[in-house]
């Protein structure tokens, strides 16, 4: 049997290859099902199928009588194995979402309320002070939704240094490393 990966949210369409419409060419045997780019093939019509509001990696979907004929003739079922794909700002952990959250130093070393978006919308996250690159915010309910309880989302805290710095800015960070003693390399 042939698995096929789909992403989540992604439409794509299942159709029957032209060539198996005749009982003598369509595939025997283990192994023989077809795979995700013989199903893009024309032939006998389009098969959709819904998904799961909140699919899970691994998860397999049957699509009753999509799949190829057996040995009576009659058309199988068809089963696809989805695949969920991370994006570029979401990274999915079971029913846990995580993503990054950039902060400057100064909101990290006094601690800020920042807006951040999620799939849900945009929300306010507070910034404990003192937080540095790597500590996880939690937000309760706001990850994948699940039959009970939907999962949390996850910032990741990621201090991000301007690249460029005023004249001002620089002699700020100078006044503070002159009266700081604080080791980075140390922790203290």
């Amino acid at each position: 049997m042939c698995s096929a990966g789909a992403s989540a949210g992604s439409a794509e369409e299942w159709t029957t290859p032209p060539s198996w419409n005749s009982p003598s060419k369509r595939p025997t045997g283990a192994g023989s099902a077809p795979c995700k780019s013989d199903l893009r093939s024309a032939g006998r019509g389009n098969t959709s199928s819904t998904s799961p509001l909140a699919p899970s990696n691994g998860q397999r979907l049957r699509i009753p009588g999509a799949g190829g004929a057996g040995a009576d003739g009659q058309d199988g079922d068809l089963l696809v194995t989805l695949r969920v794909k991370d994006s570029k700002r979401y990274r999915l952990d079971g029913a846990n979402i995580e993503t990054d959250l950039p902060i400057a130093p100064w909101e990290a070393a006094l601690g800020a309320d920042v807006n951040m978006p999620t799939p849900g919308g945009s929300v306010t996250v507070h910034v404990p002070p003192g937080s540095s690159t790597g500590r996880r915010l939690r937000l309760r309910g706001q990850g994948m939704p699940r039959r009970g309880q939907p999962g949390d989302l996850y910032a990741r805290v990621k201090v991000v240094v301007p690249r460029t710095l005023t004249k001002k800015e620089k002699e700020l960070f100078e006044k503070l490393r002159d009266v700081s003693s604080f080791d980075a390399r140390r922790g203290s």
